[in-house]
């Protein structure tokens, strides 16, 4: 226990995090800070919402990068959502489709390296979760 003790309070691999935490007038968060143990800055995350209350931009930034998330909603069910990260040189698009119900029945995503996973997800009369398939097309063959 000594030794947990002393790489948990004494080194920064191991650290506690404290937050911020913004809200707008509606209870939707608007702002997260993230410090760490020793309250220095770790990590910001600031969020944009539409006239519908949906999530339309994350902004994850820290003092080395910035990430964009940037949601996309057509109204049907369909919710396209764009990830970049420059400096990291990372982008991926995600796909999802929901039922008339709200829930999540498709999920694709592509990263930059072209990858593809596939979610396809199914309900019983409830609305619980049966099962979830997931669909490597990676692996399919030609």
């Amino acid at each position: 226990i000594s030794r947990f003790k002393n790489t948990w309070y004494s080194t920064e691999f191991c650290y506690y995090i404290n937050y911020e935490r913004y809200f707008d007038s509606k209870g939707k968060v608007m702002e997260d800070n993230w410090f760490t143990k020793k309250d220095s800055f770790m990590e910001s995350f600031k969020y944009k919402y539409d006239e519908k209350d949906r999530l339309i931009r994350k902004i994850d930034s820290s003092e080395f990068a910035i990430g964009t998330e940037t949601h996309y909603y057509n109204g049907k069910g369909h919710v396209n959502i764009i990830y970049e990260h420059f400096e990291y040189e990372i982008f991926s698009h995600e796909y999802n489709r929901y039922d008339k119900e709200g829930k999540l029945i498709r999920r694709k995503s592509y990263d930059e390296d072209g990858i593809t996973d596939e979610y396809i997800f199914k309900y019983n009369a409830e609305g619980k979760l049966l099962n979830r398939v997931y669909k490597n097309t990676n692996s399919w063959r030609k």
